[in-house]
């Protein structure tokens, strides 16, 4: 599995994909030349074909991978809700830097240059170049996998989503429900409570967990607090996050499902009857809190989905980055450390009594990284680079970390709470040459940390290194383990505190969506759109270097991965048809 741009390998289909690719954009062009239509309709078409291949091209140069039509599904809304749209510009110009745009304006300018010559040409139309369009297209749709051509790729990808294509590989794996309500069972915690404690979830933003315990090239420690909180309480070497997007997480640790393969759960299932973590604890005397540091409380539709599904407030604790908070906002909201001052402040002037679960979402350490103010630029004064960047942000995010602990001391929270300190999800820092959360499947897209503390008395979780494989899908159940609620759920993981799941299904929605099974110590990978297979043994070859599909030889064991693969899209359907819960 490379991720950079594969090299050409001279077979029949990369040969073929190539001429008929070449073919295609001349004929296209030729096509429009040959309209019997006004110039100006001619120049218009041509320049959008220009600016489509230019814009696309760039993209796959500097992602290493095809245009997604789901990315544009799933963030469309978004863009062009009011205040969203400066945030989306902070994403591409992530992506893009200053010269990436003048080597497209100067494309573009050379193409319109070389098309304007031609437009001086007398043109009679023909049916040659329109056959031969057509029959490029259908050849690259069709036959190949991963069409070279940027268009072809782009629309392959929109007629997926769209027609919702069943491969092969779904019609053999997925399993067909035979029964209403397949996902609904009845959990049973192990842990007698008299005095239920507090929970608090926090998602700290964008946590790659090769960086926890780990040291730059100048010696300082990347997370020196969640270092010194992994000693304190338990923590999961080898936790992942369902997904490689925050609503995606929150979806899964909230609800204790795999999250959605097209679309974005909070938007297009929000409707869906679920019976999620906050609903369960709020019918079991729990207040239920849910604070985001963004202060667009409706960005993915997050206030909708969580005030519908068991939330009784869903709040921000930012108060305006134009305006009253301009001195402590940078980046998409204010700075971790007066958002978890501001959350215990609200917790106090509610006068909330306990129990309460509280959901907190950090945003300090949120992609592009790169505006962390320089007086608190603790490892690199004068970043250079991606990488650089995200260890100030990551640095500075764990020193604000401190700020809760300290503030949960001086609450009347302090002696009952439990405390889960994990990473919404991961975000690849250079592995595999790859810096874009919405690349490929390996491990630095999903793994992140987990770290529970206990401060109770009499507490119910050791301080221990756990190195077996969980995920978000887990946190349901084990919530409901330590506060001693036994009940029917729809969660498809169980809790943290007991054996650990046979397999971990995760989720990479996008560049043709990739699945992967963990069964440690191997990960299965499938690629939906191609149906080509991967498998990695991350204890000899934890850089995921080594595909072993070719010289697999437990055939059983491979069925079980495509059998899990088929889980996913099964459970897919479960929410599509609104058959999780009653």
């Amino acid at each position: 599995m490379k991720t950079q741009v594969s090299a050409f390998d001279f077979t029949f289909i990369s040969v073929a994909s190539f001429v008929f690719s070449c073919s295609l954009l001349y004929s296209l062009v030729e096509t429009v030349l040959r309209l019997k239509a006004y110039d100006w309709i001619k120049k218009i078409s041509l320049s959008l074909l220009v600016a489509m291949y230019a814009i696309l091209g760039f993209y796959h140069y500097k992602t290493t991978r095809y245009f997604d039509f789901s990315i544009i599904a799933d963030h469309w809304m978004s863009i062009w809700r009011p205040g969203s749209f400066s945030e989306s510009l902070k994403v591409a110009d992530s992506i893009f830097g200053p010269a990436d745009y003048v080597r497209t304006v100067v494309a573009g300018l050379v193409m319109y240059f070389l098309v304007r010559y031609d437009l001086k040409q007398k043109h009679s139309f023909t049916w040659k170049s329109v056959l031969i369009t057509v029959a490029s297209f259908v050849f690259l749709f069709s036959l190949t996998p991963n069409p070279v051509d940027e268009l072809t790729s782009f629309s392959k990808s929109a007629a997926y989503r769209v027609l919702a294509i069943e491969t092969r590989f779904q019609e053999k794996y997925k399993p067909r429900a035979d029964q209403e309500l397949p996902l609904v069972r009845d959990f049973v915690s192990k842990n007698g409570i008299q005095k239920k404690p507090n929970v608090f979830f926090i998602f700290v933003e964008s946590v790659n967990a090769r960086f926890l315990e780990a040291k730059a090239p100048n010696g300082q420690e990347f997370t020196p607090f969640m270092n010194s909180l992994i000693k304190q309480g338990m923590y999961f070497e080898r936790f992942y996050a369902q997904s490689i997007q925050t609503g995606r997480s929150h979806f899964a640790s909230l609800c204790g499902l795999t999250p959605s393969i097209y679309g974005k759960e909070f938007e297009k299932f929000v409707d869906r009857k679920l019976n999620c973590l906050p609903e369960v604890l709020k019918e079991n005397g729990y207040y239920t809190v849910f604070s985001k540091a963004n202060e667009d409380v409706h960005f993915d539709n997050t206030y909708t989905f969580t005030t519908k599904h068991g939330f009784n407030v869903m709040n921000t604790m930012g108060k305006g980055c134009q305006n009253e908070d301009k001195d402590i906002c940078w980046g998409w909201g204010i700075q971790d450390d007066i958002f978890y001052q501001r959350f215990f402040k609200y917790l106090d002037d509610s006068h909330m009594k306990e129990p309460v679960f509280g959901t907190l979402a950090t945003i300090s350490s949120h992609m592009p990284f790169n505006e962390v103010p320089e007086n608190q630029r603790y490892i690199y004064k004068n970043p250079k680079n991606r990488l650089e960047y995200y260890s100030n942000a990551l640095r500075v995010t764990d020193e604000y970390l401190k700020t809760f602990f300290i503030e949960l001391k001086k609450s009347p929270y302090a002696d009952n709470s439990i405390v889960f300190v994990m990473g919404d999800h991961s975000f690849p820092m250079g592995e595999h040459k790859n810096f874009q959360n919405e690349t490929f499947a390996f491990e630095e897209n999903f793994r992140t940390p987990l770290i529970i503390l206990d401060f109770r008395k009499e507490k119910v979780i050791p301080v221990k290194r756990v190195k077996e494989a969980y995920s978000q899908v887990n946190l349901p159940a084990t919530v409901l383990d330590l506060v001693g609620v036994s009940t029917k759920v729809h969660f498809q993981g169980d809790s943290l505190l007991g054996a650990p799941p046979p397999y971990v299904h995760l989720v990479q929605p996008y560049g043709g969506v990739y699945f992967s099974v963990i069964k440690y110590p191997y990960k299965y990978v499938l690629y939906d759109r191609s149906e080509k297979e991967y498998i990695f043994n991350l204890e000899t070859d934890p850089e995921e270097n080594l595909n072993l599909r070719d010289s697999w030889q437990d055939e059983n064991l491979l069925e079980s991965f495509r059998h899990e693969v088929g889980r996913i899209w099964f459970n897919y359907d479960m929410l599509t048809q609104d058959r999780v819960w009653r």
